[in-house]
């Protein structure tokens, strides 16, 4: 103990971790949607889905309906902080949609009818003389014509299915004297 004091200092800094932050995009997409682009900030980082390295862009008609997939972007600053951040999304499956229509020939002349024979009740029909689900033969010429029926589900995914219309040409009955 000769009375000598020794002292040392260092300086410590601490970084804050970035703000990384993926620009909301949807967290439900039908599963025909067209793909989306993804972005996040700050630039720069890397993007995941699943658990595999990924690019920035999101396309659901990859993806298997009725999935939950998760969306990752990770980012590491200068001083190699890092951060992340994630989403869930989810796949929904198009409706199951038919389509046999319960009588599918009328004469040309004939009168409109109304369309049925469509499940899930509730969607549009459309097609060549169709107007508020009737189909008006009226007019046209013999052959057959496509009619398709839409139906939109409580998540908005839409599907569709057509049937065929058969339009004849009345007979001619002549009658001899």
């Amino acid at each position: 103990n000769n009375g000598c004091v020794s002292s040392d200092s260092i300086v410590i800094t601490v970084d804050t971790i970035p703000v990384v932050l993926i620009t909301p995009f949807g967290s439900e997409f039908c599963e025909n949607a067209s793909a989306v682009t993804m972005n996040a900030s700050p630039m720069g980082g890397s993007w995941m889905l699943n658990g595999n390295a990924h690019n920035n862009s999101f396309n659901p008609s990859a993806l298997v309906a009725g999935s939950s997939n998760r969306v990752k972007y990770s980012y590491v600053d200068g001083n190699g902080c890092s951060n992340s951040d994630s989403v869930d999304i989810t796949i929904d499956p198009l409706p199951v949609v038919t389509f046999v229509l319960d009588s599918n020939k009328v004469c040309s002349n004939g009168n409109e009818i109304n369309l049925s024979g469509a499940l899930p009740l509730g969607g549009l029909y459309s097609g060549t003389a169709v107007n508020n689900s009737k189909f008006n033969p009226n007019g046209l010429t013999a052959g057959a014509y496509t009619l398709l029926y839409t139906y939109t589900d409580v998540k908005g995914c839409v599907n569709s299915a057509e049937d065929m219309m058969n339009v004849v040409s009345p007979s001619l009955i002549s009658i001899a004297p």
